[in-house]
């Protein structure tokens, strides 16, 4: 799947080349919004997707919204994340594709969409990063930089900050970048120890879980259990020794 999944990325770094940053779809939530180029990346996507496998399904986060997880072949698509970034001229955004096969995630890729940095990942086989393996490197919090995500909900917001606060007991220093998929990359090439977040879709969690794991990360979530990334109870991807001192401190 990845020579597909690279062919879908490429094009999706062509069409944000020469989309535009019109907001053409407000949500629920305040500050977030889609743009032309959310909307066209996905339209591609999708279609590209429909005609090579017409009997697999699609969960995306602008128009394919709910699916049935049992299903054997699903496509989990971020068109476009990190979409007011990409509005105000932050460069950090990127496309998010991953292939699960009966409930496994099999294959992945995300393009840092400002960079062009392409990483992919297989089931068993790594992850890596304009065709160089990743290797993420166990380190404990402190001293370090840890990630996190500033939730659209102010409900999920208060419920986080309780694990910043944690986080700065244990010596890490918190940023946020305002891309799911990106702050991931970033834990996938050790410049970030962690990466946590409360409210996350599946589209914000499937390419990176992945990709983190085949670096030899761990995701889980916020009490250490494995995650579901259909119901996740919060996130946090990250090198094993941090992610098992967060999650046994918070």
């Amino acid at each position: 799947m990845i020579p597909f999944i690279n062919q879908l990325m490429h094009k999706s770094l062509e069409i944000y080349k020469y989309s535009g940053k019109n907001i053409v779809a407000h949500k629920i939530e305040a500050g977030n919004w889609a743009t032309e180029t959310d909307i066209q990346i996905e339209k591609y996507i999708l279609n590209s997707i429909r005609k090579k496998f017409p009997s697999h399904a699609l969960l995306s986060e602008e128009t394919m919204t709910q699916v049935d997880s049992s299903l054997s072949d699903i496509w989990i698509i971020d068109p476009l994340d990190g979409t007011t970034n990409f509005s105000y001229g932050i460069p950090f955004f990127g496309t998010a594709i991953a292939y699960m096969k009966n409930e496994i995630l099999m294959d992945a890729g995300v393009i840092n969409l400002s960079t062009g940095d392409i990483y992919t990942a297989i089931l068993g086989k790594g992850a890596y990063k304009n065709g160089k393996q990743l290797h993420v490197k166990n380190k404990p919090i402190r001293g370090t930089m840890v990630c996190t995500g500033s939730p659209y909900s102010y409900a999920n917001l208060e419920k986080e900050l309780p694990f910043i606060t944690s986080t700065h007991r244990l010596g890490g220093r918190i940023v946020i970048l305002g891309s799911a998929v990106i702050e991931s990359m970033l834990v996938c090439e050790n410049i970030f120890s962690l990466y946590f977040e409360i409210g996350l879709k599946p589209w914000d969690i499937a390419a990176s879980s992945l990709l983190i794991e085949e670096s030899g990360g761990k995701v889980c979530d916020l009490s250490g259990k494995k995650i579901n990334i259909f119901n996740n109870k919060g996130f946090v991807g990250g090198n094993k020794a941090s992610v098992n001192e967060f999650v046994d401190v918070t």
